[in-house]
């Protein structure tokens, strides 16, 4: 029983001395996760909560710690794409296959070109340019005169003829100035209108 007892006592010795060291690690730091982890899981959140432009700055920060990182590649492209910038996608995969060699990024390049290839294939093609340049303007059409209608062999005369302008001179004829005519004065009903003398006007 005595043995048993000292057995006990030194198996709980020991256990309380792993304990001990096990929680000085702890608080010294030594478990703590290293930055390269600490960006991957804030890109993984930051995706996760569609907030794309975070997630690729975490991702690129992840891969600037270890370039060798596949994962890191693969989120940051996957990112990429959902952010719509899919040339980007394109160049962290070439670039995630040059720094790896990984075949699971060499997969998932060839995935995304075959579905750009495939989006493309389904977009109807433009439609054809054609010329939209302005019709010719017809010529303006003139009249025959009376002595054209009736022999066919004379000239046609585009000039005004003198009896479609009026005599400016003549008795009747209205003013034809380009300026407008002075405007009477208004008057205001019921009040007679007075002549202005030199007088008046001082």
């Amino acid at each position: 029983m005595k043995k048993i007892l000292g057995r006990i006592l030194i198996g709980g010795g020991i256990l309380i001395v792993l304990l001990t060291v096990l929680s000085l690690t702890v608080l010294n730091g030594q478990f703590k996760p290293n930055r390269e982890t600490v960006f991957m899981r804030a890109g993984r959140l930051a995706a996760a909560d569609r907030d794309y432009t975070s997630a690729i700055d975490y991702y690129r920060m992840a891969i600037g710690l270890d370039r060798r990182n596949t994962e890191a590649y693969r989120r940051l492209a996957e990112s990429c794409v959902y952010d719509n910038d899919v040339e980007s996608a394109l160049y962290y995969l070439e670039l995630g296959i040059e720094h790896t060699g990984s075949e699971a990024l060499r997969e998932a390049l060839n995935a995304l070109l075959a579905e750009i290839a495939a989006q493309e294939a389904e977009q109807p093609p433009p439609p054809p340019e054609t010329d939209i340049s302005p019709a010719p303007m017809p010529s303006p059409a003139v009249e025959p005169s009376v002595a054209e209608a009736a022999d066919p062999g004379v000239s046609p005369d585009i000039s005004p003829s003198s009896d479609a302008l009026p005599d400016p001179g003549a008795e009747g004829t209205p003013d034809v100035s380009p300026y407008p005519s002075p405007m009477p004065e208004p008057s205001v009903a019921g009040v007679p209108e007075e002549p202005v003398t030199s007088a008046q006007a001082i």
